[in-house]
């Protein structure tokens, strides 16, 4: 068996659990009564372009983000149709998929495309970044995604 570089995947911390949720407002509320949160909408913008098998698509969902130390918690209520409306409806909810913070997202699809592991969903902004739902699920049994955060704006001036 092929020993993996570990060095150039993006797979050594897991920076995200992402959580589909039917009901976002019971699911917080709930949540809130554990003691988690607050959570909040992300300050990031939103993706400008998503595609999936090579089609523009929709991203119909509502999110509210919280942190545990180092990992961040996504909630996601789907509210039109698309992959996170289908895990809904398999599974009722639960853990979607576990997030990957990368600093080069096209530089990482590529790598990653290199070793077999492709994109079923990618998401950019026209600000740079973005994120892509990869095709890991039938292997490893959930979706790894990877992100990588806009610019942060030149504060020297």
């Amino acid at each position: 068996m092929d020993t993996l570089n570990k060095s150039n995947l993006p797979f050594a911390a897991v920076n995200q659990v992402g959580v589909v949720v039917a009901d976002l407002d019971k699911a917080l509320e709930y949540y809130k009564t554990l003691g988690i949160g607050p959570f909040i909408p992300r300050w990031r913008p939103p993706c400008d372009d998503i595609r999936q098998g090579g089609k523009q698509v929709d991203l119909p969902v509502k999110l509210m983000f919280t942190q545990f130390n180092n990992i961040e918690m996504e909630l996601i209520q789907p509210i039109g149709a698309g992959l996170h409306m289908e895990f809904l409806k398999q599974t009722g909810g639960g853990i979607h998929h576990l997030g990957f913070w990368v600093d080069d997202l096209e530089k990482t699809l590529n790598a990653l495309e290199k070793k077999g592991i492709k994109p079923i969903q990618v998401g950019r902004r026209k600000v740079g970044g973005g994120f892509a739902l990869l095709d890991t699920v039938k292997i490893c049994g959930i979706l790894f995604e990877i992100g990588q955060g806009p610019p942060m704006p030149n504060t020297d001036k």
